[in-house]
This record gives structure tokens, C-alpha cells and sequence, in this order.
């Protein structure tokens, strides 16, 4: 019980400083254990048990995180959603997890009401963050609350703790099951390569019902102060955050990277903490041009974090010495860095057979830290995994230092004329325009040459440029295969909440 002996030895070591913050409350070690015990008891006097789903719909707070602490004490696995679905997408995922109950905030779950039936037969319960039960489970002594279960439950290594449901960039989201000894695998091999100290102050602006929660747990486990401004905060917030508690950490996607180097660069008077040490980013590419400015404002080393939810979270890294100097020549991409201890990484065929270092291929990936499965979906688990090797659907390629050249997304691959074209590279030859902020491209169907790459961009603020002159930028930098037939100049990419471009819901 991973979660369970984390937050105990925290408290030992760490018992008056601060666990977990956000704009409402700070909870100390002490506190958190406490409440997260006390919590459980609540809970199980609702009726949750050992093995049981229950679902987390709520937006960033502290009593997220303490709610997954109180379920995986009980051996209960959580379910985050995403409080951004509405009603009908929310039922889905509740009713796929035949989950035993919803816990959250009430403006949340009140919305479920404007959909009769949401909750559906496997969610009798449903328990607020407002709700008396709630507020008394942290005032309660654990030791003294009646135990409504018998004894607390075994909760071995191998017991599921949670069921993270992808993102979706690709079509109906998965619920991926990842057990105990995966958080406590991906933390220990992140640590080690990491090590942020124990005093450090992590802001985090990554969302907590998704994957990159584990990179949160991983610096939890450290006994790392972790911030939450929430990941939909305005930079003002995130920079007030930082501020208020000496940030020495700053985890997030490079979309909020972008957002937050315009706020600085709109604000005399806004600056983060000269406390900042380190920038985590992950969860979407990184452009090369975004990344130096950022590096030359904040003055810190940067730590690319690549990782996958089937992965069980982080697994491979690019530390800040590994980084391009941002006042010298840059590369056209960044390395994603190199594997963590306790896992291992390789690149194969369509066949799932190793290539030889350099050569392109599927990321592979396995170790205690990848998922156990798919949950209720056996024939997509088997797809995935190959002889114990997780198929990640990225393509990329190993250096002769073992560092991973992430490509592109297997599912995005063009086949021009019989031609590859991977539409990563593309969008690294339009970022270099000086006029664009942010593009994608994506293959649309062609009845001569089956299919061609199509060009959306944004355009930086006040930048006039045509589409011809984009169109011969392209040109001169790119194999005519590669050229895209068209551009197209739009205000905004549909992107979800980890930053990542919804490339399905482009159309010509």
C-alpha cells in the first residue's frame, strides 16, 4: 500500500511542514495523514470496500489528492473525471468503471442532476466536498471513529489503485488500471534521476484527474510541498502561487509555458520567485524556439518529462545539463532524454522485432510501472502489449548515448503517394516562421496522392503574413513530399486539457 506508507513516513519525517496547498488551505504532513485516515473511515461507512471504484470529479484542490490517499488506503481504486465533460461523457466513464460512488465538488456533481440518470445503477452514492460527512471526517479521530469494514484491509503491491482514463486524442477514452507497485516503481525510478530535495516546492499546473498525476505522487514520495494553483490558472495565479510559497519547481504543459512568458513579458511587476530552480514540462512537444526564450527569461534549468498513462506515468527524461545552451545554436528538436530506472525502452518494427540504434520505429516500453491493462477491454490490452513490451504508438529512434528522439505519433503518420511524411517535422519547419505562434498538421484524404499533409497555424500577435509566404517558407525547407497542399490561418487548435492538439477534430 504504496500511497499508505508514503503519507506515513511523511508525517514521521515531516509532520509540520507543508504537504499540499492551493488558493483555499494548507494541510501539514500531519494534517493530510490525519485526514486521509479519518477519510477512509468515512467512506467505509458508505460502503466502500476493498477493489471498489469510485469516482473523483472535481477540479484541482487539495482534497483530490487526499482523497486518493483515503481510497488507497482502503484498497478502493480512484476514478478521475475530467470536470470539464459534461453529464452524457461523465455517465460514460462512471458507468464503464461501474463505479460504487462520486465524490467531488457540489457545483459538480449538482450538474450531473440536468441529465436524469448520469450516475446510473453503479454510483448509489454520491458524497461533496461540502457535505457535513466530509467536513467531519477531518475533524474526527481515526482512531476513535468506528470501523465499519472490520480491519483495515490488506492492500498488497499488486492491488489496483486507480483507473485513469486517457485523454482522447484519438477517440473514446480507455480506462487505463495501474496498480500500487506501478506508482511506487515510476516515483522511486523518477527520484532517482530527478532527485528534487525534500524541502523543494513544487507548483503544479498539470492536472490531477489525469496521467501526469503520478509525477505529482512521484514528488510527493519526496516530501515535496506541492502547490496547486489548479491547472486551468490564469498565469497571474500561478505566478502568485510561485510567489507566495518560494517556488523551486514549476511543473506544466508548453502551452501554459507560452501563456505565462507573455504574461512576464506584459507585466513589469510580474516575475516568479528567484527561488525557481527548475521548469518540468511535459504532456505535448516542446518547440525549440518556446523553450530558449523561456530559458533565457526564467534563468533555470529546464527537465523534459516524457511519459504515457499506459506507462504508468514519467518514464524517461531529459535533464537540465542535457539541454541546448538557449543563448547558442538549437537544434530543430529536443531529445526527449533518457529512460528512468526500473524500466526499459526500445525501438521496434510494425512487427514488434528491435531495430538497430538510429534506425526509426515504435517506442517500446516495459517494467513494473506500465499498466496492468485496459480496464473491461481485454482485446485492446492484448493490442497494446506485446511479450510484456507496452507499444506506445510514438515513433522515434535511440542515439548511441541511449538518449530517445521522440518523432511523431504513429497515428499521425501521412503515407503520401507511398511516401512517409511525419507531420512533427512539418510543424518544427513552420514554427521557425517568425509570424507563427502554434501549428499542427494532419493528413486529409487526396484522390491522386491518397493522402496530403494540410497546415493549420496561428499566427504570433500582431503578425500580418499571407499564405503564400508561409506556402514558400514550407517550400524551401521541406522535400516537395513533405510540403503540405494547403495552409490554412486559423485563431485557435482545438487542444485538450494536458495541452495536447486534438488532431481528430480537424477537418479540411
Amino acid at each position: 500500500m504504496w500511497l499508505t506508507q508514503l503519507l506515513e513516513r511523511n508525517r514521521q519525517c515531516f509532520g509540520d511542514r507543508v504537504a499540499l496547498a492551493d488558493a483555499r488551505r494548507s494541510l501539514t504532513w500531519a494534517e493530510l495523514a490525519h485526514r486521509a485516515e479519518a477519510l477512509s473511515v468515512t467512506l467505509g461507512a458508505l460502503g466502500v470496500r476493498h477493489g471498489d471504484r469510485v469516482a473523483v470529479l472535481s477540479r484541482d484542490r487539495v482534497e483530490v489528492l487526499e482523497t486518493y490517499f483515503a481510497l488507497g488506503r482502503i484498497g478502493a481504486l480512484f476514478v478521475p473525471v475530467d470536470p470539464a465533460l459534461v453529464p452524457g461523457e461523465v455517465a460514460e466513464i462512471t458507468e464503464h468503471a461501474k463505479v460504487a460512488g462520486i465524490i467531488g465538488e457540489s457545483e459538480l456533481l449538482e450538474r450531473l442532476d440536468t441529465a436524469p440518470g448520469t450516475a446510473g445503477p453503479d454510483a448509489p452514492w454520491r458524497l461533496s466536498f461540502d457535505d457535513s460527512r466530509h467536513r467531519d471526517a477531518a475533524t474526527t479521530s481515526p482512531a476513535a471513529a468506528p470501523a465499519s469494514a472490520g480491519e483495515e484491509p490488506v492492500v498488497r503491491a499488486d492491488d489496483p489503485v486507480a483507473v485513469l482514463y486517457t485523454s482522447a486524442t484519438a477517440g473514446h477514452p480507455k480506462g487505463v488500471v495501474v496498480d500500487h507497485r506501478s506508482v511506487k516503481d515510476i516515483a522511486l525510478g523518477w527520484l532517482a534521476v530527478a532527485a528534487p530535495p525534500a524541502e523543494a516546492v513544487l507548483v503544479t499546473c498539470c492536472p490531477l484527474f489525469h496521467g501526469t498525476v503520478v509525477l505529482t505522487l512521484a514528488h510527493l514520495a519526496a516530501g515535496t510541498t506541492v502547490v496547486i494553483p489548479g491547472s486551468d490558472a490564469p498565469p497571474k495565479d500561478i505566478v502568485a502561487s510561485a510567489q507566495q510559497h518560494r517556488a523551486t519547481h514549476l511543473w506544466l504543459v508548453p502551452e501554459t509555458l507560452r501563456a505565462l512568458l507573455d504574461h512576464l513579458g506584459t507585466h513589469e511587476d510580474a516575475a516568479l520567485p528567484d527561488s525557481l530552480t527548475e521548469v518540468l514540462y511535459g504532456a505535448a512537444p516542446m518547440p525549440v524556439g518556446l523553450y530558449a526564450a523561456a530559458a533565457r527569461t526564467l534563468g533555470c534549468g529546464f527537465r523534459q518529462v516524457y511519459g504515457l498513462t499506459e506507462a504508468g506515468g514519467p518514464f524517461v527524461t531529459l535533464a537540465p545539463a542535457e539541454h541546448p545552451d538557449p543563448h547558442g545554436d538549437l537544434p530543430d528538436a529536443l531529445p526527449v532524454g533518457r529512460v528512468i530506472p526500473g524500466m526499459s525502452v526500445r525501438i521496434a518494427d510494425d512487427a514488434g522485432r528491435p531495430l538497430p540504434t538510429g534506425e526509426r520505429g515504435e517506442i517500446l516500453v516495459r517494467g513494473d510501472g506500465r499498466m496492468r491493462g485496459y480496464w473491461r477491454d481485454p482485446a485492446a490490452t492484448d493490442e497494446a502489449l506485446v511479450t510484456g513490451w507496452l507499444r506506445t504508438g510514438d515513433i522515434g529512434h535511440l542515439d548511441e548515448t541511449g538518449c530517445l528522439h521522440l518523432l511523431d505519433r504513429k497515428t499521425d503518420l501521412i503515407i503520401r503517394n507511398g511516401r512517409n511524411v511525419y507531420p512533427a517535422e512539418i510543424e518544427r519547419v513552420l514554427r521557425r516562421h517568425p509570424a507563427v505562434a502554434d501549428t499542427a498538421v494532419v493528413g486529409v484524404a487526396d484522390p491522386v496522392e491518397g493522402e496530403v499533409p494540410l497546415a493549420l497555424v496561428v499566427l504570433a500577435p500582431g503578425a500580418q503574413v499571407s499564405r503564400d509566404d508561409i506556402m514558400s517558407h514550407l517550400a524551401a525547407r521541406t522535400a516537395a513530399y513533405k510540403t503540405p497542399k494547403d495552409v490554412q490561418i486559423v485563431e485557435t487548435l482545438p487542444r485538450n486539457s494536458a495541452g495536447k492538439v486534438q488532431k481528430r477534430l480537424i477537418t479540411a
